[in-house]
């Protein structure tokens, strides 16, 4: 077979990937193809990477024109490309480039400020422009995966050849030990994924301090859930972070969840990748949080029993009895009596999680590592399974006869009306009880003793037990670690019994019932 196909070029006994850059866009780009190693002159395997290069160089094209259809881009653009021209960024390490983009930047930003109705949709361009002009001058310096083969020696970086920050990123995750510390990895990925988008197309002998400050700064403006925000706004997170919003991340996310990932990725890329360009001299040392830490007025509390009773007796009373809408009785009941996060009971699979022990105690199983629905990604905070007891109370009320009406659906959802988004299961329950507090005059906004969600039944179960004669020790049936406790003594403990935990949970004196009358 001949290696004739429009994304491929051979010469010598290597091919290459190429493809022409549309007539418009050259003057911004500075040349008239763009081309890339594919490091194989094998065609069977050059095909498939040619293939992913040509459509993604098709998007940045799409990307490029959509941006130039704006007048006040085409102005701006008129200044600047005479400072765009790749062999400019090859000759002089990327600095002009950079200064193009800054002045291009600031001029669409003062064009924006001119017109505040067309602002966000102008910083969104800025944005789109910037994401793409950096990948495509990039372009020449992006080295080619190794085709996979099933005896393929560890890759040998080329002399000369610098890698974009995003495989170093990609590297560093894929060969991260999530199985033995999912807690620090479900932290790693978002914090990293961010560092990607922003300088991803950098490559490591390019990438600056001011690269990693620019990417707090843009942290530091981000509001909790801002992932979820910004495609629902259809926003980049640099665009996201420019807006007002009435809260942003804590002290403790912003140094726990991203100060820390980045740090770690820095320790681990000067390790392995110093000989091949990787700065030294990048740190994380003077990052600080810039906002106001109000990560204590945003906790939630426990619920009083003049507000359980309004909640179950009055307001959710009436879900108990229509089939079309008891989930929405048996989630905030579940949660209840078992302070588990709402996530954990949205991610249930009704047909592996719930069953009966060997002596007779029901139990619903909190875990990553059984089968979840196809739209469910599963997760716990500590990456720990645990079995909890299910409260007599929940029994007698009928729990498991609703188990069982939606394990003969089919369903691997133990809520299937709650429809998962972004393969998290739990978001529009989550939104429905926030919007059923505030319209039934529940929630509560005092800082530091706040009723806005779900957690609140976390604190109510945690508060009747410490409060209990004698006090109850409910980490077993939370999922909470016992600090005083290495992880090392947890492995040799084990989970407690399943007869032990229910021991547990009857002994806290809750002193309320949403089945009715006091406990």
């Amino acid at each position: 077979m001949g290696t004739h196909h429009p994304y491929l070029q051979r010469r010598g006994n290597r091919l290459f990937f190429r493809i022409s850059v549309p007539a418009a866009l050259r003057p911004l780009v500075g040349v008239r193809e763009l081309t890339s190693t594919l490091k194989t002159g094998d065609r069977a395997s050059a095909l498939p990477l040619a293939l992913e290069f040509g459509a993604t160089a098709h998007h940045l094209f799409n990307e490029l024109t959509t941006c130039m259809s704006s007048d006040d881009l085409k102005k701006v653009l008129a200044e600047a490309r005479v400072k765009l021209r790749v062999d400019q960024v090859r000759a002089e390490m990327e600095e002009q480039v950079e200064e193009a983009h800054r002045a291009r930047i600031a001029a669409i930003q003062a064009a924006a400020r001119e017109n505040d109705a067309s602002r966000r949709e102008l910083l969104a361009k800025v944005e789109t422009l910037e994401k793409a002009l950096s990948t495509v001058t990039a372009w020449s310096a992006r080295p080619a995966p190794m085709p996979p083969t099933p005896s393929a020696a560890p890759e040998v970086l080329q002399e000369g050849v610098s890698e974009p920050l995003a495989t170093l990123i990609a590297r560093f995750l894929a060969g991260y030990a999530k199985e033995r510390k999912p807690a620090m990895f479900k932290k790693h990925q978002p914090a990293l994924q961010l560092l990607r988008e922003l300088h991803g197309a950098k490559t490591i002998t390019g990438l600056r301090q001011s690269d990693l400050t620019d990417y707090f700064n843009v942290v530091h403006g981000l509001p909790s859930r801002w992932a979820e925000k910004c495609k629902k706004l259809g926003v980049s997170p640099r665009v996201l972070a420019s807006e007002p919003h009435a809260e942003r991340l804590s002290k403790k996310t912003f140094d726990d969840n991203y100060v820390v990932p980045v740090r770690l990725f820095l320790k681990w890329a000067r390790l392995n990748w110093q000989d091949q360009g990787f700065p030294v001299s990048l740190t994380t040392e003077g990052i600080e949080f810039l906002g106001e830490d109000d990560e204590g007025l945003r906790r939630q509390r426990a619920l009083t029993r003049e507000e359980l009773a309004q909640l179950f007796h009055i307001e959710l009373r009436e879900f108990r009895t229509l089939q079309a809408e008891e989930h929405k009785w048996w989630l905030p009941a579940l949660a209840f009596y078992t302070g588990a996060r709402v996530n954990e009971l949205c991610q249930v699979n009704p047909q592996t999680d719930i069953g009966t022990a060997k002596d007779g105690i029901p139990y619903v199983l909190v875990t990553e590592d059984t089968p979840a629905d196809d739209r469910v990604r599963k997760s716990t905070k500590t990456g720990v399974q645990r079995f909890v007891p299910l409260h007599p109370e929940l029994v007698a009320g009928g729990f498991l006869d609703y188990v069982e009406r939606v394990r003969k659906r089919g369903s691997k959802l133990l809520f299937p009306a709650w429809t998962p988004t972004n393969a998290r299961a739990s978001t529009q329950a989550e939104r429905w009880f926030r919007d059923f507090l505030r319209a039934k005059g529940l929630r509560d906004e005092t800082p530091g003793a706040r009723v806005v969600g779900f957690h609140a039944f976390r604190h109510t179960l945690l508060a009747r037990a410490a409060n209990s004669h004698p006090p109850v020790d409910a980490s077993s049936i939370t999922g909470h670690a016992d600090p005083a406790k290495s992880s090392v003594v947890r492995a040799y403990e084990g989970e407690l019994l399943l007869s032990t935990k229910l021991r547990t949970l009857t002994a806290i004196r809750f002193g309320f019932s949403p089945f009715e009358g006091a406990v």
